[in-house]
């Protein structure tokens, strides 16, 4: 009685866990774009020291489209992760790439902002690391933040402290704004202007 039952029991677990359902993610919430302080053809400008201008050109945005996912488990847990893609040039290069990828879940209030600044490649999820700014040794949150008599709430300082070799030691950025400020190793500092 005991073999049955244990075989009836391992059954059943198995079955449970070998359960899929298919789940069907939507498309990106165009609305969400309020979320993302940037416009397509927008011309992002930052001046360094000698007055030398360094131009990020915003081009297209590419939406996630719906999709089907498959959920397996007890709980049956899979969130659909959703993102819009903001396509840029800069003055160095008319090669376009992903300048910030913006993805978000359905399950959750995560949106994480993957950037590409020169060769630093970072990400943020302003509701939820910001809050929790002291776990993050490679983060610091700077409320009042001033650049030529303008003042900006909230910016977070990312530090490059994982990779030596790339040329951008920090950057500046906050949620509203996006990028202020770009520091590189050899001491250029580029600073946005015209926001």
């Amino acid at each position: 009685m005991k073999k049955i039952t244990f075989i009836t029991s391992t059954l059943l677990i198995i079955l449970l866990f070998s359960c899929k359902t298919v789940k069907e993610c939507p498309e990106f919430n165009y609305s969400d774009l309020q979320e993302v302080c940037y416009n397509e053809f927008d011309t992002l400008t930052f001046m360094n020291s000698q007055s030398e201008e360094f131009n990020i050109y915003i081009q297209e945005f590419y939406f996630s489209t719906s999709f089907e996912q498959e959920c397996s488990g007890v709980e049956r847990i899979c969130p659909c992760l959703n993102n819009v893609e903001v396509m840029a040039t800069n003055t160095l290069t008319n090669n376009p790439f992903v300048f910030l990828r913006m993805e978000q879940s359905d399950v959750s209030e995560m949106q994480i902002f993957k950037y590409q600044v020169f060769d630093f490649y970072f990400e943020i999820d302003f509701i939820n690391e910001v809050s929790n700014i002291d776990d993050f040794p490679y983060m610091e949150l700077s409320p009042n933040f001033t650049i030529d008599n303008t003042s900006y709430n909230n910016v977070v300082i990312l530090s490059n402290l994982e990779n030596p070799s790339l040329t951008v030691s920090k950057v500046c950025l906050n949620k509203t704004n996006g990028i202020l400020k770009i520091v590189k190793k050899d001491g250029t500092i580029w600073t946005r202007v015209e926001l």
